[in-house]
């Protein structure tokens, strides 16, 4: 999955992401660098990326340094 995004293909990552478990997702994307997350945003629409904040186990502060 994370070769595919890498690799930008678009549909590749989306078919194996979205196969998660939403905590599984929010899991995936809270290991990733800021490259990658970039990257995630680009390739997600905002109901999908909507989806995976709703599982972070965050504070409110904290939420800015995932962006």
């Amino acid at each position: 999955m994370l070769q595919a995004l890498y690799d930008g293909k678009i549909e590749a990552f989306r078919k194996q992401f979205l196969k998660l478990h939403p905590y599984d997702r929010a899991k995936f994307y809270v290991e990733q660098s800021p490259e990658v997350r970039k990257r995630m945003y680009e390739y997600l629409s905002p109901a999908e990326m909507a989806e995976i904040f709703d599982h972070l186990d965050i504070e409110e502060d904290e939420s800015l340094a995932l962006h």
